[in-house]
């Protein structure tokens, strides 16, 4: 399957969040050990859960693009990982949790391996 996306800018993920059913974004940057240490495993899942055109792994360094995404998305510490459905921030039930998830905090690596494993199954019956 596919590599995670490195966001060159705003329209870039735009155009990513409109193209794809849906979307995991990280919100990291090169400097955070955290984010290193995910970051093989963000990888990896998106190796195994991508779906062309349905499901994309998607990551924004915050040390190259602007401000006003973090803003926008309310992104106040890294690694931060969104949940996108049809382009707007949204959650996905998970197996065990009480309320859709729709951010993971941190390098929360049992967190992330759910939503993306939950997302892998939507974007494969879609």
């Amino acid at each position: 399957m596919a590599e995670p996306t490195a966001v060159a800018s705003q329209a870039h993920l735009t155009t990513l969040l409109t193209t794809n059913k849906y979307a995991i974004v990280d919100f990291w940057a090169s400097w955070c050990p955290p984010c290193q240490a995910i970051g093989p495993l963000f990888a990896t899942l998106a190796k195994t859960h991508s779906v062309p055109g349905k499901l994309v792994f998607a990551k924004v360094d915050m040390d190259l693009l602007t401000p006003e995404i973090a803003k926008q998305y309310d992104v106040r510490s890294i690694p931060t990982f969104l949940v996108f459905a049809d382009g707007q921030p949204g959650g996905v039930d998970v197996v065990g949790r009480d309320e859709p998830v729709a951010r993971i905090q941190g390098a929360d690596s049992r967190g992330l391996t759910l939503v993306a494993a939950a997302l892998g199954e939507l974007a494969k019956e879609s």
